[in-house]
């Protein structure tokens, strides 16, 4: 039980939720969760080995210091996600707080990993997180590449690296337990309602858009009158506050992909700023909050692991390895954490 304050209904759906989303990650991936260990990582490597993970162009020039930086800063993030499962496994109260902050470093994890190779390829760092997000897509999404999560996405004409045998069902309530019957139904259904979210968005900018226009053309027209020129037609469109079904394609066709790192930073902003008591007061026992935990942890993982394969590609193995060594002679022995479990992998 939680001790941590009285339980909301609200809460509790909000979290199982979550936690039926993050399990179908999980399986998309290909990793049913019933443990967790090094080999589940392993078979990440493996399956991005099967698939071809992209061989990039080597760029002219990189801004190898850059690169460093954003693979330490990722590197180190991850080690911050990971802690809280290895020193406090049983303490359940302990884990629901370490949840709030470690949904914010887990989107962290993509977000630096995915810097890092964007500045291997010879790009400047991105300045915000939506141009990291977008260039995420173009990464790992915009392409056909069988590497779900993490190249998984929707647009506004559907799914993009969809395997053809497997039908969504978008009708699948959030609270059913999840299998691999509904897995990709229920991914398909977070990474949706992510993207809808910009969607409309999309959809009232436009609106604001034909208000203001009505109120410029309001005043031009009382100005005209008021000089005593006759007046004009209303133009139809101002007779029709709804956006047609033609506004409304081209607004959802405005949309980039979204993908898993949308779905990260979705849970980062709630984590973060919106409702933490989700993560504190949401899980139904004690078990919720550490598999939450190790969920995550392996989820970002599995998206460093991805993403060093190319940028070492890029920067060269006896430049990476040598970074990636000095980074790990400073996790304290005991600890297989991060960048210490991959490395065999690299």
């Amino acid at each position: 039980m939680c001790t941590m304050g009285v339980m909301s209904e609200d809460s509790e759906g909000r979290f199982r939720a979550h936690k039926h989303y993050v399990e179908a990650f999980g399986m998309l991936a290909g990793k049913k969760l019933t443990t967790l260990n090094p080999v589940a990582l392993q078979r990440v490597a493996v399956r991005a080995s099967a698939v071809g993970v992209p061989t990039d162009r080597q760029p002219p020039a990189i801004d190898y210091a850059q690169v460093h930086k954003s693979l330490r800063n990722a590197w180190s993030t991850e080690v911050l996600l990971a802690l809280p499962g290895e020193w406090a496994r049983d303490e359940d109260e302990f884990i629901r707080l370490s949840n709030t902050w470690g949904l914010v470093q887990a989107y962290y994890v993509g977000y630096h990993a995915t810097q890092a190779l964007i500045v291997a390829k010879g790009a400047r760092r991105p300045a915000s997180h939506p141009q990291t997000q977008r260039q995420y897509s173009a990464l790992w999404v915009d392409r056909p590449l069988e590497l779900a999560p993490w190249t998984f996405g929707v647009c506004d004409a559907g799914w993009k690296n969809k395997p053809a045998g497997v039908t969504i069902d978008l009708s699948v309530n959030a609270w059913t337990a999840c299998s691999e019957s509904n897995c990709w139904s229920l991914a398909a259904k977070v990474l949706k309602s992510t993207r809808d979210e910009y969607v409309q968005a999309a959809f009232n900018a436009k609106r604001e858009g034909q208000r203001e226009r009505r109120k410029k053309w309001e005043e031009d027209e009382a100005q005209r009158v008021g000089s005593g020129r006759s007046p004009r037609p209303r133009p139809q469109s101002f007779r029709r506050p709804l956006l047609t079904a033609t506004q409304k394609a081209a607004c959802d066709k405005s949309v980039r992909t979204y993908t898993f790192l949308d779905y990260l930073y979705r849970l980062r902003i709630r984590a973060n700023y919106d409702d933490a008591a989700v993560f504190i007061d949401g899980p139904e026992n004690e078990t919720d909050s550490y598999l939450l935990h190790k969920r995550m942890n392996f989820l970002a993982s599995g998206l460093a692991l991805i993403t060093e394969l190319r940028v070492k590609n890029l920067v060269g193995a006896a430049k990476f390895n040598r970074w990636a060594d000095a980074f790990i002679a400073n996790i304290p022995s005991g600890y297989s954490l991060g960048i210490k479990e991959r490395r065999p992998m690299l």
